[in-house]
């Protein structure tokens, strides 16, 4: 009977740590399950966070070098506008002379 006893005891005991071990180790399983996805999450949000942040870079350094480049075109294009209008007052301007130098030695 104490045989018994102490056998029962024991059995319980282990029972009881078995049970408290199980326990343990579902928690802790829980924990880390819980962790790794608390961890992938804000590892998902940084790396989308820093496309993003790279990408709005490209977009806004592209818009301003296009902006440059659209006014570097447009006072290209006024002073090609400008010197074609100078060539064209210079070429009348010699015309003109040219006419009347004519005009002077025909007479």
């Amino acid at each position: 009977s104490a045989l018994n006893t102490a056998t029962t005891s024991a059995l319980l005991e282990a029972a009881s740590t078995n049970a408290l071990y199980t326990a343990t180790t579902s928690a802790l399983n829980a924990a880390t399950t819980t962790s790794y996805a608390a961890v992938y999450s804000a590892s998902t949000a940084a790396l989308l966070n820093s496309a993003t942040t790279s990408l709005l870079m490209i977009v806004t350094s592209t818009s301003s070098a296009y902006a440059a480049a659209t006014t570097t075109t447009a006072a290209a294009t006024a002073a090609a506008t400008s010197t074609a209008a100078a060539v064209a007052t210079s070429t009348a301007a010699a015309a003109s002379v040219a006419t009347s130098t004519s005009a002077a030695l025909n007479s």
